[in-house]
């Protein structure tokens, strides 16, 4: 996800509490992600909306 947050022109902009990371836009738009290993599919489809405004086809 982090990978994917660069591409979009997303940076870190401070670590959160615990194993999270605040990542921002140049918009201003925040999104908060943890730091651990995997990522739950239910987060990715909300940060892949907040970033492209859209889930890609074929996912529910």
């Amino acid at each position: 996800m982090a990978r994917f947050l660069r591409e979009h022109g997303w940076v870190i902009a401070r670590q959160g509490k615990g194993s999270h990371e605040v990542w921002r836009d140049p918009a201003g738009s925040v999104i908060v992600l943890p730091r651990h290993g995997e990522v739950s599919a239910g987060l990715v489809r909300q940060i892949i909306t907040k970033v492209d405004g859209k889930v890609p086809s074929g996912w529910r």
